[in-house]
């Protein structure tokens, strides 16, 4: 309910009181788009230097699809398109590949999967395993093609292990 703008001075609340507190660097796992970034870079706003995945993969009924069983969505992110948060629940080997080219086209620091459920999610578990090796060995290919890594959300064992064999960072 809260309005973008208003989330917005808040998070330039929020990145002064980290770089207050010391912190010089931040990993931003999903939700930071690039313009908050640059203006972070141009001096425009205090805050600590930022790696930034700009948003999450996930695929159908996973961890990050916020498509309620009411048929609503209940979105973390503001609505996903073509700018600031490209879309990113994709299934298969060729979605994954274009979702991961479309985040980096963002602006992406490294891309961000969702391994395994959460425990948020309207339709999983948080053990239950999500992409397959070989969708998650396409991103992991299609960052380091670009001289990027992934990093994932894990919980459950199976993932975790898909995530580490595929060459997920961490």
């Amino acid at each position: 309910l809260t309005p973008l703008s208003l989330r917005v001075i808040e998070a330039i609340q929020h990145a002064k009181a980290t770089l207050d507190a010391g912190v010089t660097t931040v990993r931003d796992a999903s939700g930071t788009p690039i313009g908050f970034k640059m203006a972070a870079e141009r001096g425009l706003i205090a805050a600590p230097r930022m790696r930034i995945s700009v948003s999450a993969l996930s695929q159908t009924g996973g961890h990050g699809d916020t498509l309620m069983p009411s048929g609503t969505h209940a979105p973390v992110l503001p609505m996903s398109g073509p700018f600031e948060w490209p879309e990113t629940i994709c299934d298969g080997v060729e979605e994954v590949r274009r979702a991961v080219r479309r985040v980096l086209r963002a602006g992406a620091d490294f891309v961000k999967l969702h391994a395994t459920g959460g425990v948020l999610s309207p339709s999983d578990e948080p053990g239950a395993t999500q992409f397959s090796r070989e969708e998650i060995a396409v991103m992991v290919a299609e960052a380091a093609a670009q001289g990027k890594t992934c990093m994932a959300h894990a919980q459950g064992t199976e993932g975790i292990r898909n995530a580490v064999l595929c060459g997920v960072e961490s």
